[in-house]
């Protein structure tokens, strides 16, 4: 790729660990040290949500050791907690965080420096 508009991972660098929100903050980084230059490329990162919780997840993990015979039909309770766990999920999603990916390169040149 030549264009990019989001996060970046610098492979090997030391500050964010490698993390920068737009190649404006890359150069930004690299201005400001005497030992880095410009790399050939960069990767693109993907967005992923920190919260998803899953109702049907929570009670797997939570009753992986119970008896072979034992339903979550038993519990009491698991609408409300499937409707409160709709809320929190809501509530947080603009929580994110990056991942690089490693099958998609920005490749910088002088045109995508500005």
């Amino acid at each position: 790729m030549t264009e990019w508009d989001g996060w970046i991972y610098f492979e090997g660098s030391g500050y964010n660990e490698g993390y920068f929100s737009c190649v404006g903050d890359l150069i930004d980084y690299i201005d400001q040290e005497d030992d880095v230059s410009v790399p050939e490329y960069v990767w693109t990162c993907e967005e992923r949500q920190i919260v998803g919780l899953d109702y049907d997840s929570i009670i797997e993990a939570a009753t992986e050791d119970a008896y072979e015979d034992w339903s979550p039909d038993r519990l009491v309770g698991s609408e409300e907690l499937k409707v409160a766990l709709e809320k929190f999920n809501e509530a947080n999603k603009g929580e994110v965080y990056y991942v690089p990916n490693f099958k998609r390169a920005l490749l910088l040149n002088k045109s995508n420096l500005k």
